[in-house]
């Protein structure tokens, strides 16, 4: 096409008004209850009384365009500004190859300095590790010096001496340290209190600090924050396909019983902007959503509360995240709050794990059931994460209505767990493309009736990191 273009432009079309006359323009504007004549010869535009050039476009122009330019008029728009703004855009000068190389320049320079850093901490904690070893030293040395040890030896073992001579010896050595027992009680005590302070060692404040460290590198955005003034039509007119688009979607899509859930848009979790699209339209068209992530919190069981603590940490948007100090123990936490029989509820949840044996678990359980110190619950939904995928164990939530027994990537989909007191319904699927769906294996009518609920995690690898990201009360599931 584009070759097409480049040759002389030369295109016989004749006036059929004026003879001898070649058609130059053609009409964008349309007069109701006219025979609107479309293409005008030079004679054409000069009997027209109501000409104006605004509305015509010259039949060489549309011919000579390509693929690569905007043609200045066409289409037809609310306002014409519009392809000048397009055509602005299009042309900007984006130098790409120096942005990529600033960007691999900046995560290079990054990873070198955190590296760096890295090893610097490491080492002041093993230099310390080396200090308490040898103010323990210090402090049998000073035991052994205070003690005089060595010389009530060499007095019971001197061949030099007879028995009465060494009770005198003795005697001169135990009033000395008689009269120093005050000083020296002090000096160990002292040295003790010392050894207690720089041995204390706390694994909490430093697992809570990776977990925010990895959480602030995900921030790490160039596109993210844009000057108010550099905000241009290209995007405003991309965003407005998409809600409408989206829009379209939730319009076409049909109100069904709560265990049916609905198939949602088409959508990769990468594109952050188009689901919180699809979340926005969503919410203002049903109008059915409350956010109670603010109002919920977890609370550690008595399940192995010692041996493995919880981090349980309220960060950025209010967000939960979840995590244990090791991985020797399993250990659980619930909801501060109980579950409304009234309601309907919506859960969503990240997962990221760096342990390829991780294992966890997520449902309901009673408050008989919290009492316990050992893990009694009937609704729950244990997994594997193996690979960035979880995977399916065991449970009573095990029923595969739809999919296969690998639920998500975790790294592109949110665990969503639905429930609903009214039907008694619990679900498991991935967000948002929910191609998979786990439901109760049993009846829950009677479980739900008789028992106060709370929603409770499960699990005990350092390495896996359990975030609520969102959580909704509904009037219904659509």
């Amino acid at each position: 096409m584009q070759e097409i273009c480049s040759q002389p432009f030369k295109l016989d079309l004749k006036c059929p008004h004026h003879q001898g006359y070649d058609l130059i323009y053609v009409q964008l504007k349309l007069i109701d209850g006219q025979d609107n004549k479309l293409f005008y010869c030079s004679e054409c535009s000069d009997e027209d009384a109501d000409y104006k050039s605004t509305n015509f476009i010259t039949i060489q122009k549309i011919m000579q365009q390509n693929q690569n330019q905007i043609l200045q008029k066409w289409p037809i728009l609310n306002d014409n500004k519009l392809l000048n703004q397009i055509n602005d855009v299009i042309n900007i000068q984006n130098n790409f190859d120096e942005i990529t190389e600033h960007i691999n320049s900046y995560f290079k320079n990054l990873l070198v300095q955190v590296i760096e850093k890295i090893d610097e901490q490491k080492e002041k904690m093993l230099l310390q590790i080396e200090k308490i070893k040898n103010y323990k030293q210090d402090i049998l040395k000073q035991y052994i010096d205070i003690s005089k040890i060595e010389e009530v030896k060499s007095i019971i073992q001197s061949q030099d001496l007879d028995i009465e001579q060494k009770k005198k010896k003795y005697l001169v050595l135990l009033k000395q340290i008689i009269k120093k027992k005050d000083e020296n009680s002090q000096i160990l005590q002292n040295m003790i209190q010392q050894a207690k302070q720089i041995s204390k060692i706390d694994c909490d404040i430093p697992q809570a600090q990776k977990m925010q460290i990895l959480q602030d590198l995900e921030k790490i955005n160039f596109f993210q924050l844009q000057k108010k003034n550099e905000c241009n039509t290209n995007k405003n007119i991309e965003e407005s396909a998409k809600v409408e688009m989206l829009d379209q979607s939730v319009k076409s899509e049909p109100k069904i019983d709560v265990q049916d859930t609905p198939k949602q848009f088409s959508a990769s979790s990468n594109d952050h902007s188009k689901l919180e699209i699809q979340k926005s339209v969503s919410n203002q068209k049903q109008g059915i959503y409350k956010n109670i992530l603010d109002e919920i919190n977890f609370i550690q069981s008595k399940l192995n509360l010692k041996l493995n603590k919880m981090l349980i940490q309220k960060i950025s948007n209010k967000e939960i995240s979840i995590s244990t100090i090791n991985s020797s123990y399993f250990t659980q936490c619930y909801t501060n709050t109980n579950l409304q029989h009234s309601k309907n509820y919506i859960f969503r949840f990240n997962i990221k794990s760096t342990d390829p044996m991780a294992q966890f678990a997520i449902g309901l359980e009673n408050e008989n059931q919290i009492s316990n110190k050992a893990l009694i619950c009937d609704l729950y939904c244990k997994f594997d994460c193996k690979d960035n995928q979880l995977i399916l164990n065991e449970g009573k939530i095990s029923k595969i209505a739809q999919g296969s027994n690998t639920l998500m990537k975790c790294d592109s989909s949110l665990l969503e767990l639905r429930l609903s007191y009214d039907k008694y319904f619990i679900q498991i699927s991935d967000y948002p493309e929910t191609k998979n769906k786990y439901l109760h294996i049993e009846p829950t009518k009677k479980y739900f009736q008789n028992h106060s609920i709370k929603l409770f995690i499960y699990t005990k690898s350092s390495q896996l990191c359990i975030t609520l990201k969102e959580a909704y009360e509904v009037d219904q599931f659509i």
